[in-house]
C-alpha cells in the first residue's frame, strides 16, 4: 500500500559513449551521450505521461524532490525546483555547465586533461583545456553533435567562452572530508571506485 505514497525516481550519473565521437566508457569528453541522461519521476506531484523538452541538471533533482514531498529548502542549495514546469509554467533561462577529467592524464604533463561545457539553450560549447580546442554545436538542429561551429558563429563561440571563464572564477575549493575508514576503502575497491595507485 505504498506505491500511491511513494516517489520514484530514475536517473543515472552520466552517460555512455560507444565511439560516437571516437571514444569509449565516460568522463573523457562533454558530448550528449554523455551528458543527457535519465530523469524519469512518477508518484505524487508528477503528473503521469508528462514529457519535459526543457533542459535540468541533475542538481535540480534534490530541490524538485524535496518541493514534491514538501520539504522545506536548504538555504545554500545547489540547482532548481523544476516541479513547476509540471503545470506548464516557464523556469528563468539559464546556462549550464559541466566538466570531466576521469582518466585523461596528458603524458609528461602534471595537469589533468579538462573538458568542460557551457550550454545555453541549444548552443553548446566545448573547450580543452590543455589542447586548448574549442567545438560549438547546435543542439536543436544537430542534436548528434556533428557539425562544428565554433568558425561559422564567432559571437555564440566568445559569448560562451567568456560564460565559461565567469563560471571559472566563481569556483569555490571543494570541502576536505576525511580519508575512508579501511571497511570503507574495502568496499569502495570492491565496488571499483578505490582509485589508481597514483591517488591513494
Amino acid at each position: 500500500g505504498l506505491v500511491d505514497d511513494t516517489l520514484i525516481v530514475l536517473t543515472s550519473d552520466h552517460g555512455e559513449e560507444f565511439q560516437e565521437h571516437g571514444s569509449v566508457l565516460h568522463g573523457r569528453t562533454q558530448y550528449q551521450e554523455l551528458l543527457a541522461i535519465p530523469w524519469i519521476l512518477a508518484g505524487p506531484g508528477v503528473p503521469a505521461g508528462l514529457v519535459l523538452d526543457t533542459p535540468v541538471h541533475g542538481v535540480d533533482l534534490a530541490p524538485t524532490l524535496r518541493a514534491l514531498l514538501g520539504v522545506a529548502p536548504q538555504a545554500a542549495m545547489d540547482g532548481l525546483d523544476v516541479s513547476p514546469l509540471f503545470a506548464g509554467r516557464a523556469l528563468e533561462p539559464r546556462l549550464f555547465f559541466a566538466e570531466a577529467d576521469q582518466n585523461n592524464r596528458v603524458p609528461g604533463q602534471q595537469e589533468v586533461d579538462r573538458k568542460v561545457m557551457v550550454r545555453r539553450g541549444a548552443a553548446k560549447l566545448i573547450e580543452d583545456r590543455v589542447q586548448g580546442r574549442l567545438e560549438l554545436y547546435d543542439l536543436a538542429a544537430d542534436p548528434r553533435e556533428t557539425r562544428e561551429l565554433s568558425a561559422a558563429r564567432p559571437a555564440d563561440t566568445d559569448e560562451l567562452r567568456a560564460a565559461l571563464e565567469r563560471f571559472r572564477a566563481g569556483a569555490r575549493a571543494g570541502q576536505p572530508i576525511a580519508a575512508p575508514s579501511d571497511e570503507e576503502q574495502r568496499r569502495l575497491d570492491a565496488m571499483g571506485y578505490g582509485g589508481d595507485d597514483d591517488d591513494k
